[in-house]
């Protein structure tokens, strides 16, 4: 799904109408933020048996490959199933990691997970379930950017206006650059005030 409407587009632009705007330049925009991001939004992704391996004989969490989490659905460690109250989920840092027994009210039982390959399974859901007005906004901002690049003769032609005065007439066209420089800055300044934000990129990532 697109993050953006074409009516938000036009509203960044002069002079454009939502049919001059093609539908695959919202998907393309809304794919370059996929990537950036390293996760996805308006939707949620099941994941089922993501394998991980444990290379010490006292790591007691995961870093999962995709977040933020919705929920973990199953976690194995060594074919056995872990009960969903001898662990924590720490949802925005996709980690999973095991609870220490306090039951006596000091450190009783330090659990970890079984060393080895593979050893550990978890099936989880992740991405957002909305798409959040920032992410909508970078959007457009993307779209409206590439329109400029596509529609540029267009927009030139029709920027040019005529005035009379008495006998005179004259004709002139607006500053086209101005509006480019403007949605360019714009495009520079969110990527680095609001996609930065969601960026969740870890050696473990998967491509979406």
């Amino acid at each position: 799904m697109g993050y953006c409407t074409k009516a938000q587009v036009i509203s960044l632009l002069p002079n454009i109408e939502e049919c001059q705007i093609n539908d695959s330049w919202i998907e393309w925009a809304s794919g370059q933020i996929d990537n950036y991001t390293c996760t996805v939004f308006g939707q949620e992704v099941e994941v089922t048996g993501e394998k991980h391996d444990i290379e010490t004989t006292n790591q007691d969490n995961i870093l999962l490959d995709n977040g933020p989490v919705i929920e973990v659905t199953e976690l194995k460690d060594d074919g056995e199933v872990v009960d969903e109250d001898d662990y924590l989920l720490y949802a925005e840092e996709a980690v999973v990691a095991l609870k220490t027994d306090t039951t006596f009210g000091a450190l009783y039982d330090t659990p970890y997970f079984t060393k080895g390959r593979q050893k550990v399974s978890v099936s989880y859901k992740w991405g957002y379930a909305d798409v959040p007005e920032d992410i909508q906004y970078v959007c457009s901002l993307l779209v409206a950017q590439l329109a400029l690049a596509k529609l540029k003769d267009t927009i030139r032609e029709q920027e040019v206006e005529s005035e009379k005065i008495g006998e005179y007439s004259v004709s002139y066209q607006k500053d086209y650059y101005t509006i480019e420089k403007k949605i360019n800055g714009q495009v520079k300044e969110a990527k680095m005030s609001i996609l930065d934000n969601y960026k969740r990129c870890h050696p473990n990532a998967r491509a979406v």
